[in-house]
This record gives C-alpha cells, structure tokens and sequence, in this order.
C-alpha cells in the first residue's frame, strides 16, 4: 500500500511518450473559424496528463507497430499468421520540400487564387520536415486541421454581412456558453480536487498516525527486549558472583589459600573477607553464648543444690523440733507413772529425782550441741554463698572482658578495612609478577633454611608474612599478618597450630641462622622486624586460646 495513494488512481494510465505538441488551429486559428480543441489539463481518472490525447497516440502507435512488424515479415518471408482484419500499412512519410516541389507542380504556371494561396500559407506554417513516423502522424492530423480551416476560409469568402453579423452574434454566444461551461467544469474540478486532497490528507494523517503507533510499538517491544536482556545479564553477573563468593567461603573454611586469580576481584575479595570475618565473629559469638548457657545451667544446678539443701535442713529441724516433742510427751508420761509410782516407793524418789534430773541435764547437753551443729552449718552454708557470689561477680568481670576484647577486636578489625587499600596495592603486584605470595613466602623459607649459595638479602626480599611490600621495620602491623595468616588457608591445621608454627619459625633462636644470608647492613632492621613479628604472633596466640 502507498502511503500518498488517491483514490482516483487505481488504475493509472500507461504513459508510452510526451503528450502532442499544440496543433495548428490552437496557434495559428485565423479569426472568425471555428474554435480549436481544448485540451484536457486533467484527466478522466485524476491525472496530470492528457490521458485521452495520449490513449490515441498509445492506439496508433500500436497500429503502426503491428503494421511495421507485418511489413518486415512479408518481406522476410516469415510473416505469421493472418489477423482477423487485414491492415494496409501507412504511407512513408513524405519530406517536406518533396510535398512543396509536387504541390508546385500541381499547380504549374496557373495563377493562385485565394484558396490555393491559404493551403501554402499553412504548409509553410508546419515548420519542420516530417522524418520519422509520429511528425508524420502529426504532420497528417495538421492537414486534416488545415483541410477544415480551408472550408472555413471558403465559407467567410462567400458570406454575406449580414451572415457574418449572424456568425459573429452565433460565436460571441457560443463563447459566453463556452466561459460559463469552463467556469462550471472549472470550479468542480477544484471541488473535486479539494475533496481528493482533502481525503488524500486525511489519508495520509491516517497513515503518518499508523507509522507512529507502529514506531511507537517496535520502540516499545525493543525496549523491553533490551530490558530483559539487561536483567537477565545482570541476573548471570549476579549468579556467577555468588557462585565465586561460595567458592571463596568454602575454600576460606576449608583453610585452603585463595587463588591469584580470585585474589583479582578486589571488590568480591573484600566482601568476602568481610563475611568470612562476620560469620567466624558468629561462630566465636554462638560458642561464647554456648559457654554462657553453660555457666548458667551449672549456676541453676548450684542453684536447685542448694535450695535443696537449704529443704533438708529445714525437715531435720522440723524433726528435731517433733523429737522434741515427742520427749517432752514422754517426760510428761514418765512423771504421770513416777506419780503413781510414787505412793508405791518413795524410797526411790529421790534416787528417781537424781536421774530425772541427770538426764534433764544430758536432754539439755544435747539440744545445745544440736544448735549448735545447726548454727555451724548455718554458717557454713552463708559461706558457700558468699563464694558462690563472688565466683558470679568474678564471671560477670570475666564476661565484660571478654566484652571489651571482643570490641577491641571489632575495632581491629575496622582498622584492616580501612587498611584495604594497602592490601590491594599488595595485590596489583601480585597480580603483574604472576605468582602465588603464599607459595613465594614458603619458598624463601626453604631456601633460607637450606645450604644454597643465596647471601647478601636485603630487607625487602626478606619473606615477611605480609601481602605488601614492606621496606622498614614500622611497615609491620597486626592487621596485615592477620590478613596474610587468613587469606592463606589452613590447609586442614587448626589456626591455633598455624600461629604456633610461625611462633617457632620467628623465635630469636630460630631467626640467627637466616640471619647470617641477610645482607649486613641490613640485618639489625631484619632482627627488629623478626622481633615485632615474635610479638604479634605472641598476641594472636593469646586471642587463641582465650577463644578457644
């Protein structure tokens, strides 16, 4: 579909050559003929051309083609076979001097008369030479025009005043009808072709209105596109970094070193140090809080013990005290029978009396010894307490420095991250020299212990247990051995015995023999190195154990 189609056009005339050029009579009319043709500025199907001048000229070439074709064919001796009606081909055309010289001859040595002198008149009008086969035609339809003005030449000749007055009103009149006629057809054809425009505008806001939806639409549709497709990149980018921080996690559990490698994201390196960190803070946290609940569950126990005890002293009073009773009943019933008895004996009375009263003293002697084994274990147990209150004191300070060790750590800990900088200088040059820091700090050991002809080693080459570049003594700090110790693995060995290992490697003693292949004037800085190192594994051998 065209997007400036018009209706009127559907089927568009086939233009096989230029419109014919004006004929005579429209140029050349003498005044008083007939009125020449009018040619149609547009035409039947809305078209700027002159369709209908232009289908005969399209028929009549045709004619003559097919004319041509037939001739040529005769004369070859391949001519086809026969049309329905037979066509008899046109006369060559005829130049123009030839027609003059036989018009010439024609008329001989006769006088011209005024008809003659006409036809002359409008031969020498035609201008060129007919040489090829349309001037011929054209050259053929100007005579006929010709032909037609001579009869109207002949007509004003022998025409009366009084026709020529009656011609003269006949032509005005037709003239007048003529301009109204043009008028008319003039102003429907600009209403027609208002309306034309006015829907091909319509047309085309339809059409311009569709080519934005549609435009619209694919933007839309490539948009989104292009959004899924971002998100399901930034979906992979973000299932591949989980994947390489759970691979970091496992093989920082394990205690296996990271690679160089995974060592190149700094950004997920840093993260991941710091989840690390944050889960073992909650593993230390869980077996502190593990710890905690233990105390307390053994405080309860104390606790039920003692509150235990505290009931069994109460029922072996609560017995004493029904003991007791029981005695004074039995006192009572023995005086009730010593009453009676004594009608019957007062012999014995007074031996009875000595015995009542012997063993009034012997019940005395008794309940003083039971007050007072009740009081000692009265105190006894006060003092119990108090030392069960002073061992809660003494874990109460224990907890709160465990407290303050622990924020001592967190802030440690804030000091490496602000220190990550110097950490990432550290692996920009792992990074260029393409080797393993771990592997690197071994193999200088080895070779520092062995018998290899290695002497004059300067401080820098010195294997530091550090990620960095370190060129003086004060460039060793806690944090960055943390660090190195951390990111290099256990390799299936506790923390604890990897400190202790590196405390043995470091000892003073231990440290004379690589000593003596340090360059000499740079072996007090090594010493004094040494000897900071021997203090911070000290420290982190304590945080150990305390941990631990």
């Amino acid at each position: 579909m065209r997007l400036f189609a018009s209706p009127l056009d559907s089927n568009p005339p086939v233009v096989t050559g230029p419109p014919p050029s004006p004929s005579i009579e429209s140029s050349h009319a003498p005044t008083g003929l007939a009125k020449p043709r009018r040619q149609r500025a547009v035409g039947r199907n809305g078209s700027h051309r002159q369709s209908r001048d232009l289908k005969n000229i399209t028929d009549r070439r045709q004619r003559n083609s097919i004319r041509k074709k037939q001739a040529i064919n005769a004369q070859s001796g391949r001519a086809g076979p026969a049309p329905n009606q037979p066509l008899t081909p046109s006369p060559r055309p005829v130049p123009f001097g030839v027609l003059q010289q036989q018009v010439r001859e024609s008329v001989g040595s006769a006088p011209t008369n005024p008809e003659d002198r006409i036809f002359l008149e409008q031969l020498a009008r035609l201008g060129a030479q007919p040489n090829n086969l349309d001037r011929f035609e054209m050259m053929e339809e100007k005579i006929g025009c010709l032909e037609e003005e001579r009869e109207r030449a002949e007509r004003v000749i022998h025409e009366t005043p009084e026709d020529r007055a009656l011609a003269q009103k006949k032509r005005a009149q037709l003239m007048r009808q003529t301009r109204a006629e043009r008028r008319r057809k003039a102003a429907q054809r600009q209403e027609r072709l208002r309306r034309v425009a006015a829907q091909l505008d319509r047309r085309v806001a339809e059409d311009r209105k569709r080519l934005n939806m549609e435009q619209e639409a694919r933007n839309e549709g490539a948009r989104r596109m292009e959004e899924a497709e971002q998100k399901r990149v930034e979906e992979v980018r973000k299932c591949r970094e989980r994947a390489e921080r759970e691979l970091m996690l496992q093989s920082l559990r394990a205690g296996q070193p990271l690679t160089p490698k995974q060592l190149e994201n700094k950004k997920l390196v840093m993260e991941v140090m710091a989840e690390f960190q944050e889960e073992e803070r909650r593993k230390a946290e869980a077996r502190r809080a593990a710890r905690l609940e233990e105390e307390q569950r053994q405080l309860r126990e104390r606790e039920r013990a003692r509150l235990e005890r505290e009931r069994q002293l109460r029922e072996e009073a609560e017995a004493a005290r029904a003991r007791a009773a029981q005695r004074q009943a039995e006192e009572g019933e023995h005086e009730r029978l010593m009453r009676s008895v004594l009608e019957a004996a007062q012999r014995r009375a007074e031996e009875l009396k000595r015995a009542r009263v012997a063993w009034e003293q012997e019940n005395a002697r008794r309940a003083a010894e039971e007050a007072e084994n009740a009081k000692r274990r009265a105190e006894k147990e006060e003092a119990r307490r108090q030392a069960e209150f002073a061992q809660r004191q003494r874990l109460a300070e224990e907890e709160a420095r465990q407290r303050a060790h622990e924020e001592a750590r967190r802030h440690a800990a804030q000091e490496r991250a602000q220190r990550a900088a110097q950490w990432a200088q550290a692996q920009a040059h792992w990074a260029q020299e393409q080797r393993n820091p771990f592997q690197d700090y071994e193999t200088k050991w080895q070779a520092l212990k062995g018998q290899g002809g290695h002497s004059d080693i300067p401080f820098c080459a010195f294997p530091w247990p550090v990620l960095g570049a370190v060129y003086h003594p004060s460039q060793l700090h806690s944090w960055d051995v943390d660090m190195f110790l951390t990111l290099r693995g256990t390799a299936g060995k506790t923390l604890k015995a990897i400190v202790k290992a590196e405390i043995l490697r470091w000892h003073p003693d231990k440290l004379a023999a690589p000593l003596k292949k340090v360059h000499p004037d740079h072996r007090e800085a090594v010493k004094e190195g040494g000897e900071i190192i021997a203090k911070i594994l000290n420290g982190f051998m304590e945080n150990v154990t305390q941990e631990g």
